[in-house]
């Protein structure tokens, strides 16, 4: 894919200096083949992107059993933001260091199983910054999800775990608390850079905010808050991000006990509505010192996500899923806030499981 930009309806930038610096050219390329001949059911791929001021090169080779229920992969990636004109596409322009590489290798092994009523998938990986001087971190990280079919009645869960070590992390893939890292959000058309949310619901702050992107612990409840800690000497740590976690997240699917007869509105459109409930913990020690877990944040609410599954003529398209969630509910509330029971609202695209 090749983009020629214009620089036209440009809006939301700092200053206006920078009304005119951006890249004229934006690319990406992917690419996947079989390599049965070296392995059964094996495939090797490559990414390059340079898009939204990213540069991003990924190689990865996969390996599946011959039930196709068991994948091994290995993956090597690249990135680099080369100046500031970079940062004024992101809606988290701080997240990210410039002129740094964080070049990283991931080994990961993922198992796809059915039972009675209901599926789940693993995910279980090793990543490491290797070759470079820039940054220096690890994690191991679990990812089980599971959705069952209960009738008209769906539960779907995930449980998300990482430990992570090192002295120089990069912000952009350090685990975030409320939702999805910055690395994981350049992987989505809408969430890469500005134009789709309002840059004010994507700032961090005292109390918590509208714009939410699906992944990490996935606290929605907890978008745009700072998530203040005290350690054992009364100083106050900020943990909206870190590098070890764990969280449960659950929705209870409804929708089913409504049915939609119209055609028309079943066949392009689906609509989930759902009760959530987030759990989780993220530590908020140096990287000097021992583990040390925050105390547990738990968020309730109601949610819709309405999918467009078909776009007319434009066949291609893939299903774009809007979200709005509403955590009524929060345990640890912030100082700004007086009610655990208060009307709250975060909207975003594409669900975490």
């Amino acid at each position: 894919t090749l983009w020629f930009n214009t620089g036209l309806a440009q809006s939301g930038l700092d200053t206006s200096a920078y009304i005119n610096k951006f890249d004229n050219v934006s690319l990406r390329v992917n690419y996947k083949t079989p390599t049965n001949k070296f392995s059964k059911n094996s495939d090797v791929y490559f990414s390059v992107k340079i898009l939204d001021g990213l540069n991003s090169y990924l190689a990865g080779f996969e390996k599946r059993d011959p039930s196709l229920d068991n994948r091994l992969y290995i993956e090597a990636k690249c990135m680099y933001r080369n100046n500031s004109n970079d940062l004024t596409y992101l809606l988290y322009p701080k997240e990210w260091q410039l002129k740094k590489q964080n070049n990283t290798l991931t080994v990961g092994f993922e198992h796809l199983y059915n039972y009675k009523k209901g599926k789940g998938d693993i995910d279980f990986k090793l990543r490491s910054a290797t070759l470079t001087q820039d940054y220096d971190y690890s994690f191991a990280s679990l990812s089980a999800v599971n959705k069952n079919d209960l009738g008209k009645i769906n539960i779907n869960t995930r449980t998300y775990i990482q430990y992570g070590l090192g002295s120089k992390w990069a912000s952009e893939s350090s685990l975030f608390a409320a939702g999805a890292n910055p690395e994981e959000m350049m992987d989505n058309k809408y969430t890469r850079s500005q134009g789709f949310f309002p840059t004010d619901w994507a700032t961090f702050g005292a109390g918590v905010n509208n714009f939410h992107a699906g992944g990490g612990l996935n606290l929605r409840g907890y978008s745009g808050y700072l998530l203040p800690e005290l350690d054992a000497n009364g100083n106050t740590r900020i943990t909206y991000k870190g590098t070890s976690g764990a969280a449960i997240n659950v929705e209870l699917e409804f929708q089913e006990l409504v049915k939609i007869k119209n055609k028309f509105l079943k066949n392009n459109f689906k609509l989930a509505t759902y009760l959530f409930g987030d759990a989780g913990i993220i530590n908020y020690n140096l990287s000097t010192e021992k583990l040390l877990l925050s105390e547990p944040r738990i968020d309730a609410g109601l949610g819709a996500a309405l999918t467009i599954q078909r776009w007319g003529i434009l066949q291609t398209v893939n299903p774009l899923t809007i979200r709005f969630d509403v955590p009524f509910f929060l345990n640890r509330i912030p100082n700004v806030e007086t009610d655990y029971v208060a009307f709250r609202w975060v909207i975003g695209v594409s669900r975490a499981f």
